[in-house]
């Protein structure tokens, strides 16, 4: 059974039945913070959970956890009140809750609320969850006292579905009446700031658009209103995310040509890679090509967007390879030199032939703020279950040579949608969706900043078609590297950066740090979910670092990493988000799972073993690092079938913002059969001392045999 990460398309309406709506708790704070706890409440087993939170002075949109852990969607765009400082917001669990008492609690990460009314409600015998679960939302904000609270929406509500509405005021409670028929719980509110909050709900019965309470409202409203959906999840030819997905950041410094992109995995025949790139609009795409066995795949330029900023003005576009062939290496060549950076994800059931429905773009979208929203023009698909991809790129960012004045620190794609990337360093992000049902929708990513900050974007988007007989999913039992992010940091003793990571079974992230200069040292690694669960392997002579967990790791597509380091001058990173993690192979150099090699070189030409090292277990991955005083190292010479990490390019050297003159390499093995590592380095600088690390990962244990990956076209993987 192929793996599915959203459940969306639907080709016929069936309809559970006895959908009940319940009321389960209400919980109203008027205290100062960023984190607010419901009152317990005790579900019925296999309810779906739907809250609504009225949250005043808050400048972020939140998340919401609970001590089930079921994950949550924050569905609709946010109902606002009182001049747009008060905010109406609805969340749909995505899994579905036990029979036992639990809490809610809504956070806001970016800025503290003044207050908040949180009600939770649950919906009983519905299969989808989370955004899925959800029809369609309305909002009528910005409301005058005395009016009557109402909104519409876009088409008529099925009959069987459950429907919801939601009234946010400036009453202390709020006390408006409910609509006719509807069942209006009690209304809730808080006093600093004075503020009330009510919702109403209808098990099924309603066919209309325009839902209007039964009476006005004493004070300044805003209005939410939601629609469940009760078809029958349908999970065949939905497009879904492959598990094969690779960053390359460079700063912009460093100009050069004929790309060469390694993904972690080879692509699986049949399946679709897209990817994001950004270069200087001074050039143009001469081609793209891939290194499948015969010849390249096809690759298609589906949407490009030249920006009119002044200065050094940027190209933004969405590539899409279609993989009749398997394939791992992408060489992206341009018509003169140029800064490059590219963002690649594997895909499948797309279309192969004909798969764009609709495309949209914005042209240097212009924003200013500690919260700003870049996003495309409004575009409107016509076919059920498109994937949409969107990318976007901040053209006044490190890419552009300009810096980015206030850096990110948060992604937060539009509801609907799963982040890809959020690129702190470079202003980059990039996000998808499946659309349930055809029809308008405004791909948008809200992008946070610690202080007010100006900036310019270009964002991209392209719908495509579902297919579900085309392309392969990902094993869900082999250990495999799932995401890869490789990126330049400067001069900073804490970075954070966000690293969506998902996958299958026990997951674990590894982090790998060439930092400069050599009495640079990594003193903490965390990330948002798992705390400091991290610890680091021996230093490679000082200068190469790297991080593994120490035990398995609770992962989603919005955590972030934070890493602290001493005497920092800059680095190169590498994030890698691993599936069916095993830790280290224990019988390798006293159970490190590592071995290191030093050397040097007096001119151009391969390297001794950098290392060798012999795996104990026949199963696994080695993480091999590089690092050298004067680089680039353009290859790998041995082991063979070993995936070369880099981005080298013509005009690469040492001061390469891709991989600054550094490697990387990552090696499926099936023997245990010793390795040596062995790079060719084209420097020319006599006395080149270099240090290389080698740490070998274990597979699971597996009743069955595990994908390998070492070969192209080996799989399912």
């Amino acid at each position: 059974m192929k793996l599915r990460f959203i459940l969306a398309l639907v080709f016929c309406a069936t309809y559970a039945r006895g959908q009940t709506v319940t009321h389960r708790v209400t919980t109203s704070s008027t205290t100062n913070a960023t984190s607010y706890v419901s009152g317990a409440f005790t579900p019925a087993a296999g309810d779906l959970l739907v809250a609504m939170v009225m949250a005043t002075g808050d400048a972020d949109f939140g998340v919401m956890s609970d001590s089930q852990t079921l994950g949550w969607d924050r569905v609709c765009n946010p109902g606002l009140t009182n001049a747009s400082a008060d905010r109406l917001l609805v969340f749909v669990s995505q899994k579905t809750a036990a029979n036992s008492s639990m809490t809610v609690t809504f956070t806001t990460p970016v800025a503290t609320a003044s207050g908040t009314s949180i009600f939770v409600a649950s919906v009983s015998s519905i299969t989808r969850k989370g955004a899925d679960a959800v029809r369609q939302c309305a909002q009528s904000n910005n409301q005058s006292a005395a009016g009557t609270p109402a909104t519409t929406f876009s088409i008529a509500v099925l009959t069987g579905n459950p429907t919801f509405t939601f009234v946010g005021d400036a009453t202390n409670p709020a006390t408006v009446t409910g609509p006719t028929g509807w069942t209006a719980e009690t209304g809730t509110g808080y006093a600093t700031p004075t503020t009330g909050a009510i919702y109403a709900h209808r098990d099924s019965g309603f066919t209309g658009t325009t839902i209007t309470w039964g009476g006005t409202s004493a004070s300044a409203f805003g209005v939410q209103a939601f629609e469940m959906d009760t078809s029958t999840a349908v999970t065949s030819g939905i497009p879904a995310l492959s598990l094969n997905d690779k960053r390359n950041v460079p700063d912009g410094v460093t100009k050069g040509n004929t790309y060469k992109f390694h993904l972690p995995n080879p692509v699986l025949v049949g399946n679709t890679v897209l990817c994001g790139i950004g270069y200087n609009n001074a050039v143009t795409v001469s081609s793209v090509a891939d290194d499948a066995s015969g010849g390249s795949n096809t690759w298609t330029a589906d949407k490009v967007q030249a920006s009119a900023n002044g200065g050094t003005p940027q190209t933004i576009a969405i590539w899409r390879g279609t993989m009749a062939k398997a394939a791992q290496v992408i060489t992206f060549t341009f018509s003169a030199i140029t800064d490059f950076q590219v963002k690649c994800t594997e895909f499948y059931d797309i279309k192969a032939v004909s798969p764009v429905d609709v495309t949209a773009a914005v042209q240097d979208f212009s924003a200013s703020g500690t919260s700003i929203f870049p996003a495309t023009a409004s575009m409107t698909t016509t076919v059920n279950g498109d994937l949409i991809f969107m990318w976007g790129l901040d053209v006044q960012g490190p890419l552009n040579e300009s810096g980015i004045t206030v850096a990110p620190t948060g992604f937060f794609p539009q509801t609907g949608f799963t982040l890809l990337s959020g690129g702190r360093e470079d202003g980059g992000f990039s996000a998808y969706r499946v659309q349930t049902t055809a029809g308008p929708i405004i791909p948008a990513m809200k992008i946070t900043a610690g202080a007010t900050d100006t900036d310019l974007f270009e964002v991209v988007a392209v719908a495509y078609k579902a297919d579900g007989a085309q392309g392969i999913g990902p094993s869900t039992s082999a250990l495999r590297v799932t995401s890869m992010d490789i990126l330049q940091f400067h001069s900073a003793a804490s970075i954070t950066e966000n690293f969506p990571c998902v996958g299958n079974g026990t997951m674990g992230i590894l982090f790998a740090d060439d930092v400069s200069p050599a009495t640079s040292t990594d003193t903490a690694v965390s990330d948002s979910i798992n705390g400091s669960g991290y610890t680091q392997l021996t230093n490679s002579g000082g200068i190469s670092q790297l991080w593994k967990p120490t035990s398995s790791l609770t992962t989603s597509p919005n955590m972030t990493i934070t890493v602290t380091r001493t005497a920092f001058a800059g680095s190169i990173q590498a994030f890698l988000c691993v599936q069916n993690y095993n830790g280290v192979d224990t019988g390798v150099s006293a159970g490190t799972g590592s071995v290191t090699a030093t050397g040097s070189l007096t001119s151009p030409g391969n390297t001794a073993n950098a290392p060798s090292i012999t795996p104990v277990v026949t199963t696994g991955f080695t993480l091999s690092e590089f690092n050298i005083g004067n680089g680039p190292e353009d290859s790998l010479v041995t082991p063979a079938s070993v995936e070369f990490m880099n981005t080298p390019y013509t005009g690469d050297n040492d001061t390469s913002q891709m991989n600054s003159g550094d490697a990387m390499s990552l090696h499926y093995f099936t023997t245990t059969a010793a390795q040596n590592y062995v790079y060719h380095v084209s420097s020319t600088q006599v006395g080149n001392a270099w240090n290389a690390r080698a740490t070998v990962f274990k597979a699971p244990p597996s009743t069955g045999a595990l994908c390998t990956l070492t070969v192209l076209g080996a799989g399912p993987c």
